[in-house]
């Protein structure tokens, strides 16, 4: 079950805007612990949250009608142009003219254009919350760890976990 502080973290989450970190901080989490969102979103609390309150039904249902989303959009045209060849351009990229209307030399036209910025953002914030996306890849050379113990890594790898540096704080092995 979510904790309290989960909860208004979740609410916090839809005031952001998606920003999960800041969210954290206003619902009272550690400055450490809202420096990695998965502390909260890799939590079973967080994920029956998100199976309640955005399952993963309601999301395939709003990406089939985001991929489908338009908006009206305008462009003129010189008077000469004909009608015909306006409708053929924008189906062309698979726009529909709604209304041509033609004022002194210049032809205004209105039509229904997908709506690429909403739908990325839409689907960006839905994987996100739900932790869909897969993890960041990291290159690791470990030929510089040849020579340190897993313990001296293991703590190393720990510092990296709670957002320190990238420069590391092994010490360095005498040659």
């Amino acid at each position: 079950m979510a904790t309290i502080r989960q909860k208004e973290a979740f609410k916090k989450v839809i005031e952001n805007h998606g920003n999960v970190s800041k969210s954290m901080r206003q619902a009272k989490y550690s400055k450490e612990t809202a420096k990695n969102p998965s502390n909260l979103t890799d939590s079973k609390g967080w994920k029956e949250l998100m199976a309640k309150y955005l399952p993963d039904d309601e999301l395939v249902k709003k990406h089939k009608e985001l991929l489908n989303a338009t908006r009206l959009e305008h462009m003129v045209f010189p008077g000469k142009t004909l009608e015909k060849d306006i409708k053929s351009l924008l189906a062309g990229v698979n726009c529909v003219a709604k209304k041509i209307q033609k004022i002194n030399e210049i032809k205004h036209v209105w039509f229904w254009a997908k709506d690429n910025i909403a739908l990325k953002s839409a689907l960006d914030m839905g994987y996100k919350l739900t932790g869909k996306y897969a993890p960041e890849k990291h290159d690791i050379n470990f030929d510089k760890f040849k020579d340190h113990s897993d313990e001296e890594i293991n703590q190393e790898l720990k510092r990296r976990e709670q957002g320190g540096t990238s420069t590391s704080s092994l010490p360095k092995k005498k040659e």
